[in-house]
């Protein structure tokens, strides 16, 4: 008797079937391919989910670049342009003239003084954000007639920038002025100066060019 006829013809041959099976290999092969089946479905479904986010953040990134490129060169045309402005004023006057007492009625070619401070004088109110400075900050050396008062700069719009002015009288009809901007758009520490050096030589005004910095 034989082991099909032992157990029944079904249950008997069923086992014998199972067990040449496992012996011969092809269960395994069979959960193998199973196996590798399910691994072709997940790499099928995360490669283009990949591709998605690498594509985003791809993305992203060129529209920041994009962005820092965009506003530095709108910074650079303001800082610019403010430095700009106050070396124009400066100079205008210089070369209009100012009447002293002292000088009994005639008129004195002589640059305005220094401002006694920058406008804002706290760096932190221009880092990251724009300010707008009051009438009052810009009129603070009007008592000496000196610095931004002198001048007649007083800006009714919100700024990135720090504004500074320095000047230095010498004999008659020699000296020197500095305008200055900065500016730390991002409030990461990296300040942008933008710089206008201007020279009085025999009375005559001589602007130099508007020269960029970075602190980093």
């Amino acid at each position: 008797m034989n082991a099909c006829t032992a157990l029944g013809p079904d249950r008997s041959c069923a086992l014998g079937d199972h067990r040449r099976m496992r012996e011969t290999g092809v269960a395994v092969e069979h959960v193998d391919d199973n196996r590798q089946e399910r691994r072709g479905v997940r790499a099928r479904v995360v490669a283009p989910a990949a591709l998605i986010v690498g594509a985003i953040v791809c993305l992203w990134g060129i529209a920041y670049a994009w962005h820092r490129y965009l506003k530095r060169g709108l910074l650079a045309r303001e800082g610019g342009s403010l430095v700009t402005q106050i070396a124009l004023l400066a100079k205008q006057h210089y070369e209009r003239g100012e009447r002293l007492p002292a000088s009994d009625g005639g008129v004195v070619h002589r640059l305005c003084e220094s401002a006694r401070a920058p406008v804002p004088s706290d760096p932190a109110l221009v880092r990251g954000r724009r300010y707008l400075a009051s009438h009052q900050e810009w009129a603070a050396d009007s008592a000496e007639n000196a610095g931004f008062a002198c001048l007649g700069l007083s800006i009714d719009q919100p700024t990135y920038f720090q504004v500074n002015y320095a000047a230095r009288n010498d004999a008659v009809g020699f000296g020197e002025f500095t305008a200055t901007a900065r500016t730390d758009p991002t409030g990461d520490g990296r300040v942008l100066t933008f710089e206008v050096v201007a020279h009085v030589r025999d009375g005559a005004v001589t602007l130099g060019p508007v020269i960029e910095r970075s602190s980093k």
